[in-house]
């Protein structure tokens, strides 16, 4: 049961790379919160952070990579027991150069059809079948950069 008052809302967003029908995701480190869990790449945006900027800081903190931001897989609404409503913007993505496990336990690129027998994250499990969809080519258009306004 959830305490009272505990209730929150957390935005995040979430890179796929997709690569031959087999996509890219990460072990987080046993420390972590959900350690231990798989997930797809990315972290919470900061205040005021655009969720396809905020992305590209998540990947090159924690693969060390520098990538391509490109359309919109999905967004995803879960809320977990304790109380914490995670809003994630799922992004079809390119890696510019070899990512490596800087802030993570290991990366994997393992096929669509296995993503169901891998302990994902709640909130992650909502992208697969869209995944198992578009394995072989993505959508695949570039984000320009910062949206002026």
């Amino acid at each position: 049961m959830m305490e009272k008052g505990k209730e929150s809302t957390v935005l995040a967003s979430a890179a796929i790379f997709m690569d031959d029908g087999k996509v890219l995701v990460a072990k987080r480190r046993k420390d972590d919160a959900f350690g231990g869990k798989w997930e797809f790449p990315g972290g919470k945006l900061e205040y005021g952070e655009d969720p396809r900027e905020s992305l590209m800081r998540e990947i090159s903190e924690e693969l060390g990579a520098d990538s391509r931001i490109c359309d919109v897989a999905d967004i995803v609404s879960h809320t977990y027991p304790d109380g914490r409503h995670f809003i994630i913007a799922f992004f079809y993505c390119e890696l510019l150069n070899d990512p490596r496990p800087v802030e993570c336990e290991i990366l994997e690129w393992v096929n669509t059809s296995e993503l169901e027998s891998l302990d994902l994250l709640e909130a992650d499990k909502k992208i697969i079948q869209k995944l198992k969809m578009h394995k072989n080519k993505p959508p695949n258009t570039p984000y320009p950069g910062r949206l002026q306004t």
